[in-house]
């Protein structure tokens, strides 16, 4: 079953005030309750992107995200006083929603690494035909961390349709991965009309700092 995210993307000036601001959030009686995981993600490569932190919180249904943002309103004294913290520590710089569709191996714990690859498809039936064949591909399931894909919603001026996450545990394990994935003849295969039904919109690589999880 799919599982959805809410992305809130950080340029940050006070690291600290951010991290704190959600473990005392996490640690209140609504942070107990809300019915998501949340990651803050330090953003390593980016290109010319502002976005300095990532928070994104996954929760497992959309009636759990419903009720997730039934919490964060301004009535709320213990999401109002996270909101201010986060507010005067950083400046958001971009919003979206996200729908993991398909997932293998590991999640993002503190200090793994993750590399995504977002996507613009221009042609649904091609593009699903060829990620079927990459997906069940030897490359991608012996992949040494987690490989998710999903589809993206809200993403303003950027036209990301869809996206692929690699999670390893470290540099090392992500680097090795993405070369074997990259030389082989499944990746060659995928690439030979992948100009035919998508375009690249993005390429980015971030290291998870913390990941909590309330009591549902």
């Amino acid at each position: 079953s799919a599982v959805y995210g809410q992305g809130i993307n950080f340029k940050v000036s006070n690291p600290v005030a951010m991290a704190t601001a959600l473990t005392e959030f996490r640690k209140s009686e609504t942070g107990k309750k809300f019915p998501g995981t949340m990651l803050l993600n330090q953003m390593m490569a980016g290109g010319e992107n502002e976005t300095t932190h990532q928070l994104i919180t996954f929760f497992p249904s959309a009636a759990s995200m419903d009720a997730g943002a039934a919490m964060t309103v301004p009535e709320n004294a213990d999401y109002m006083a996270a909101y201010e913290a986060v507010q005067g520590a950083s400046e958001v710089v971009g919003r979206n929603l996200t729908r993991l569709l398909r997932g293998r191996g590991s999640v993002s714990t503190p200090g793994a690494v993750t590399n995504i690859i977002q996507l613009e498809v221009t042609d649904a039936a091609a593009f699903m035909e060829a990620v079927d064949k990459l997906w069940d591909s030897k490359p991608f399931k012996e992949f040494p961390g987690g490989v998710y894909f999903g589809d993206l919603m809200g993403g303003g001026e950027n036209l990301t349709t869809h996206f692929v996450s690699f999670v390893a545990p470290n540099m090392e394990a992500l680097y090795q991965g993405m070369d074997v994935i990259r030389a082989s003849s499944d990746m060659a295969e995928y690439t030979k009309n992948a100009n035919s039904f998508r375009n690249y919109t993005g390429n980015y690589v971030t290291r998870t700092l913390m990941r909590s999880v309330g009591d549902y």
